[in-house]
């Protein structure tokens, strides 16, 4: 009888191996999924593809590393350029710099345009109009070069009337009872201490 019983208690613990690695493999395969639902699935769904990204920065330093471009902006106009079936809309965003703490100098008091998606909550909140962006470049098309947000939507700090600088007001957002990283570092700064925080982070880098 106990060899029947261990028997069965390892047959048991391999039957739920199986399932584990099975509902592991599902979770990927939905992963997947929605990634493609996001993106359009469908032939033109190159731009898109090229904005979402399965993973971002992890850390504030890993931000600064992987940003071409640094800026301080103000939000000129909004052009929806593509709307796919599943409501996924792609837009064009002006901006206008106003100082250049990583990248091309030159870029100061240019208008500069971002390709991204008007879903992100980024884009949100109405009335906001001047961010900090953490950009790389995206595409050119004709005279036009476009940047994209680092990590899509976690390269986007906002500035409030107050010239406070915030990710995300009073959002738990790592999905671990924690503040996002982002806003940890930025929450409660004004302008002045968040230009000057980067900046001393960028040269360090």
């Amino acid at each position: 009888m106990t060899l029947i019983r261990e028997a069965s208690s390892v047959f048991k613990i391999k039957e739920l191996r199986k399932e584990v690695s099975l509902i592991r493999l599902q979770g990927n395969v939905l992963l997947f999924c929605l990634i493609l639902l996001i993106t359009g699935c469908n032939n033109k769904a190159s731009i898109d593809t090229g904005l979402m990204s399965t993973a971002g920065p992890e850390s504030f330093q890993q931000m600064i590393k992987q940003s071409e471009t640094i800026v301080v902006v103000h939000k000129t106009g909004v052009d929806t350029i593509k709307s796919s079936e599943n409501t996924i809309t792609t837009i064009h965003v002006q901006f206008e710099v106003s100082e250049v703490l990583k990248g091309d100098s030159e870029l100061s008091q240019q208008k500069i345009n971002i390709e991204t998606l008007e879903q992100l909550r980024a884009w949100r909140d109405e009335g906001q109009e001047n961010y900090i962006l953490f950009l790389e470049p995206h595409a050119a098309e004709a005279e036009n070069k476009f940047y994209r947000i680092v990590g899509l939507t976690l390269g986007v700090l906002k500035i409030d009337q107050s010239n406070q600088v915030f990710w995300s007001k009073g959002l738990e957002q790592s999905g671990s009872g924690n503040q996002f990283y982002m806003d940890e570092e930025f929450r409660g700064l004004s302008l002045e201490d968040t230009v000057h925080k980067i900046k001393i982070a960028v040269h360090d880098n």
